[in-house]
């Protein structure tokens, strides 16, 4: 029952209160362009490493090294390539990165809790905007340098999305939270669809040297932008000096917890960037039992983990597959692999907006988050077993149109499962996304290598093997998919929780 109370309070007496564009709108989109910048740093190297790996040789001698750059990007990822020769040590730089993303996520969920997501979110994209800008120096220095780096690189980058949440559990009202996070986080894809063609371009370009051009051009971009971000907003819109009083109580008014007569916002803090002094008030504890405990969370970590396991592998895996099987040879790879990123921006966008809509007209969350999840995984899991199949005159165009609707298919989830921290504790949706991101991020490493064991046949004399081989690991991620869809839909939630206000600290006499 408490779901019907806080829903009807929240969303059929908040939404009617309409407030225009205001300055929740501006932090959306700074935030839109911090991802932007992150996943655009994040992908440069993978691009950067076809000539880079020539440089340094990272591929041996450098004679067995693919030529051209559309044939190199597809074997990105793996630790050898069908016929590249051995880029074991090109595979560890690329992967090197997620070793010091996965060890930040909690942290970085924590420390916004505590101190407010303005600042972690801001470090971690400026730390990492800076790192960007050594990398050149750092790969003439020496390969351990430059695999240091990346994961120092991985280390700041892994406290932004979790910081981001807590910031929209502080800005966001319940019944704009879809829309608005799902176009904060289509930065990232955003990201990604500008940096592959134009990391490919300035690596061909005899600007600023060639690939270290990529380098500088994005660590700049990050700087840029953190400037912008430390002076235009604050926080907690309680303590930004740009907010109008009439937002800021339309924003209050839609993140209240119904259940409780407050007269002030449990999500409410004091702001570094203020004239106040952090209050010593606050007497309750992150609930780290209840969250570990909660079936609704572990609904959270499972949706996230396979969402991302089929992520990686599309993403570093069937392009793979359609050279070795197919014979797809890519004219224009960066143009190509933007497309389904491109469709899953949009897609993200869209359903976002669709799932506030529906909220908005009183179908419960849990229900839209559900069929979203639901309705995302199994799309993705129909096509990429279905990619296994192409065959004939048209297995070229199949194959592409196979990896535009996994990845546009993804879109859908994140008005699943990513959105769903904010529902169940906006207080510590930065925690929460800080422990499923963590799980999440293991199938970045995970899954190419149990790629690589399976796909073991030589392309050229085995071809009829090797498409076997990847008939199982196209239905393995598929299985993976409908696991994850169906332990979503028994154990998601859409309300807040019990424990999502924390426990409370039993009082302590000071001594005289």
């Amino acid at each position: 029952m408490a779901e019907s109370l806080e829903e009807q309070y929240l969303i059929k007496q908040a939404a009617p209160k309409k407030y225009g564009w205001g300055q929740r709108h501006k932090v959306a989109a700074l935030g839109f362009f911090g991802f932007f910048n992150v996943y655009a740093m994040r992908v440069n190297l993978s691009v950067a490493a076809i000539k880079m790996a020539e440089d340094f040789q990272w591929c041996g001698n450098g004679t067995e090294h693919n030529d051209t750059l559309t044939d190199d990007m597809m074997s990105l990822g793996n630790s050898t390539s069908g016929s590249g020769g051995n880029c074991g040590l090109k595979g560890t730089i690329l992967g090197s990165f997620f070793f010091g993303y996965i060890a930040t996520q909690i942290l970085g969920g924590y420390f916004a809790t505590k101190w407010g997501g303005k600042h972690v979110y801001g470090v971690g994209v400026l730390m990492t905007s800076i790192l960007t800008l050594l990398t050149p120096w750092a790969a003439e220095t020496s390969n351990t340098v430059l695999i240091i780096l990346r994961i120092a690189e991985g280390f700041f980058e892994g406290v932004t999305y979790p910081a981001f949440h807590s910031i929209l559990g502080r800005w966001v009202p319940l019944h704009e939270r879809t829309q608005i996070s799902t176009f904060v986080y289509a930065g990232a894809y955003a990201g990604t669809v500008v940096s592959q063609p134009l990391s490919a371009f300035l690596c061909e370009s005899d600007f600023m040297g060639g690939w270290p051009s990529v380098f500088y051009v994005c660590g700049i971009t990050g700087c840029v932008w953190y400037v912008f971000w430390i002076l235009l907003f604050r926080s907690s819109p309680e303590f930004d000096p740009f907010i109008t009083k009439e937002e800021l109580a339309y924003i209050v008014a839609g993140r209240k917890d119904a259940n409780k007569d407050e007269t002030t916002d449990p999500l409410r803090f004091n702001d570094d960037d203020s004239n106040h002094k952090q209050s010593d008030t606050d007497d309750t504890a992150t609930p780290w039992f209840q969250i570990f405990t909660s079936p609704a969370v572990w609904a959270i970590i499972v949706g996230h983990t396979v969402n991302n396991w089929g992520f990686y592998n599309l993403l570093t895996c069937l392009p793979n597959f359609m050279k070795t099987v197919l014979d797809y040879d890519l004219q224009d790879a960066g143009f190509i692999s933007s497309v389904p990123y491109v469709t899953m921006w949009f897609v993200a966008i869209a359903t976002g907006t669709l799932a506030d809509m529906a909220r908005n007209r009183g179908v419960k969350t849990v229900h839209v988050r559900k069929f979203c999840q639901c309705l995302g995984q199994f799309l993705s899991a129909i096509t990429i077993v279905a990619a296994g199949y192409v065959e004939g005159p048209n297995a070229k165009i199949l194959a592409v149109v196979a990896i535009t609707v996994s990845v546009g298919a993804g879109g859908i989830c994140l008005s699943g499962f990513n959105v769903n921290h904010l529902d169940l504790a906006p207080k510590y949706s930065g925690v929460l996304m800080g422990i499923t991101n963590t799980v999440a991020t293991i199938p970045g490493i995970m899954a190419p290598i149990v790629t690589n064991m399976i796909a073991t046949a030589n392309p050229t004399t085995e071809k009829a093997k090797l498409a076997e081989q990847w008939k199982t690991i196209f239905w393995i991620t598929g299985v993976v998919y409908l696991f994850g869809m169906t332990f979503f839909a028994i154990f998601a939630r859409g309300e807040k929780q019990p424990w999502a206000d924390g426990i409370r600290r039993k009082n302590r006499q000071s001594i005289q």
